[in-house]
């Protein structure tokens, strides 16, 4: 039973540190108890990168959505992803965009609004956004570095198909 207790301690503190990324954190909560999306402001608690769904599942070599987040989860050793229909969203230090320079993978600069689904939604059955690879705690997020190693193994991957489907 302590189990499910530190387990909900723990999401309500990953909560209460996301919301202060809301401009209404009352709206936010409620927007997740109702099973929607909390808007969240990126470039003060975090920032994300937006990945294409094509090039994460060519760099996980898989479309299960368990294996793809089984992957994400090594490769960017446990930082937080968002899935939805066709893109990621691997959350990273709100400084990213500054220097990011992938354009095969868009930064959200500071100001830009994110759809955040509720921290205890970690599968993808009948949800049209999860968490892919749950946040573990509050301001633990993706090393800038293993995202665009994956980014980079992505479009390595993605050009060799596309040169091996022209041959």
């Amino acid at each position: 039973m302590s189990a499910i207790t530190t387990d909900r301690d723990r999401f309500i503190v990953i909560e209460d540190w996301l919301l202060t990324a809301a401009s209404d954190a009352q709206q936010a909560r409620w927007d997740w108890g109702e099973g929607g999306l909390a808007l969240l402001r990126c470039g003060d608690l975090f920032t994300a990168i937006r990945l294409p769904g094509d090039s994460v599942r060519a760099a996980a070599s898989s479309s299960d959505p368990v294996e793809v987040s089984t992957y994400l989860t090594e490769v960017l050793d446990g930082g937080p992803v968002i899935a939805s229909r066709s893109r990621y969203y691997a959350l990273v230090p709100p400084s990213t965009g500054v220097v990011w320079q992938h354009p095969d993978a868009e930064c959200l600069t500071w100001g830009t609004w994110l759809g955040v689904p509720p921290v205890t939604r970690t599968t993808c059955e009948g949800s049209l956004q999860y968490w892919a690879v749950p946040m573990s705690s509050p301001g633990k997020l993706c090393d800038v570095d293993a995202v665009s190693q994956l980014v980079r193994l992505a479009r390595q991957l993605l050009s060799g198909q596309e040169a091996g489907d022209g041959s």
